[in-house]
């Protein structure tokens, strides 16, 4: 029955991996003004929703990636570049939950006020995030099938 619908199950994937990489080149953009000093601090709600709206595009990949396995689990589980993919996609998420922890410094404070402490973790997640968003996306060109 997947395999009908296949097709369009890998547009809805596609799509939803374009809008979230836009969404997160947006909130590292946004991130980056605050580190520069553009910004004294961000907007909670802001950066609230941010966060939110990459957690439903991460879940809606989730669903999508997993109804684009179910058909070709054998394949997949056979390919490097699959394996990889997955293991920057539980980095994300995993991070995920370490930018929730970390993301009401930018809105208490200016960045040049924040001491190595504070400034460490959060350059280590951004880092993180721009090397599994990266990999994921570099990942899935050779994953083929």
């Amino acid at each position: 029955m997947i395999e009908v619908i296949y097709p369009q199950i890998l547009v809805i994937h596609v799509a939803s991996a374009l809008m979230l990489i836009g969404l997160v080149v947006y909130s590292d953009v946004y991130g980056m003004s605050w580190i520069h000093g553009a910004r004294e601090t961000l907007d909670t709600h802001r950066i609230d929703s941010l966060h939110t709206y990459v957690w439903y595009g991460i879940g809606t990949m989730i669903v999508t990636g997993a109804l684009l396995f179910y058909p070709y689990q054998s394949f997949f589980l056979h390919s490097p570049a699959f394996l990889i993919k997955m293991v920057f996609v539980a980095t994300i998420i995993l991070n995920g939950y370490a930018i929730g922890t970390l993301k009401s410094v930018a809105s208490e404070k200016p960045f040049r006020e924040t001491v190595w402490v504070e400034r460490i973790p959060l350059l280590v997640s951004g880092t993180i995030s721009t090397v599994s968003w990266t990999g994921v996306v570099i990942a899935s060109f050779y994953i083929g099938l």
